[in-house]
C-alpha cells in the first residue's frame, strides 16, 4: 500500500498516482493511453451550465482529465520497448 503522506511530505507537494494502459478503439487504427486507476487528483471536470465557444449553455458535459493526462504521459513514455518511466 502506498503511503500518500510520505513522498508528498518529503518533497512538500501533493502526490498523484496514475495507472495506465494502452487500448485500441473500434474503427480506430493505433493504440491510445487510458487511465485504469488514479489517486490524488480530481478525475472529472464538470462543464454543466457553462457556455461553449458559440454561447450555448452546456446541459451535460464532463471532461475526463485523467485520460487526458495519461495520454500525454504515454506520448513521453512510449508504446513499445522505449522503457521510459514517468
Amino acid at each position: 500500500m502506498l503511503d500518500k503522506k510520505g513522498p508528498g511530505k518529503k518533497f512538500k507537494t501533493r502526490l498523484s498516482v496514475f495507472i495506465n494502459d494502452s487500448q485500441g478503439g473500434l474503427f480506430r487504427e493505433g493504440a491510445m493511453g487510458v487511465a485504469s486507476g488514479i489517486s490524488g487528483i480530481k478525475t472529472l471536470e464538470e462543464h454543466i451550465n457553462r457556455e461553449d465557444l458559440f454561447g450555448y449553455v452546456l446541459k451535460s458535459s464532463h471532461e475526463g482529465i485523467m485520460d487526458e493526462i495519461v495520454s500525454a504521459a504515454i506520448l513521453l513514455m512510449g508504446q513499445s520497448n522505449e522503457d521510459i518511466p514517468l
